[in-house]
């Protein structure tokens, strides 16, 4: 529980972060989850007890091992600045949630 309001905090502040950095570009930040999300939340709500905590976890791994891959990508190749500094910023916190996730996985299973 304690990790999964962590992630939603740090999660509203980037996502601001971003959608000011989107907004100062002319671009629209989605409003709503994308399709793949939406079915991991659908399937998360069929869960409970330690079913859900073990796949909930188990989703965070995988989802941070995909952004740190996509932030470390937009690092050193992207090519708008704001962005590229935003990921340069987010990766180390990426990689501490990371871990997180995993020592979490690792108790759970």
């Amino acid at each position: 529980r304690t990790f999964g309001q962590m992630m939603g905090s740090y999660h509203s502040q980037a996502n601001d972060e971003l959608r000011a950095i989107a907004k100062s570009k002319g671009l629209t930040f989605p409003s709503e989850p994308g399709t793949s999300q939406l079915g991991e939340l659908a399937h998360l709500r069929t869960l409970s007890g330690a079913n859900f905590d073990r796949t909930y976890i188990d989703l965070m791994v995988m989802d941070h091992k995909n952004d740190l891959a996509d932030f470390r990508k937009e690092a050193q190749n992207g090519n708008n600045d704001a962005v590229k500094a935003f990921a340069q910023k987010m990766l180390p916190i990426i990689d501490k949630h990371l871990k997180r996730a995993m020592a979490l996985q690792s108790e759970h299973k």
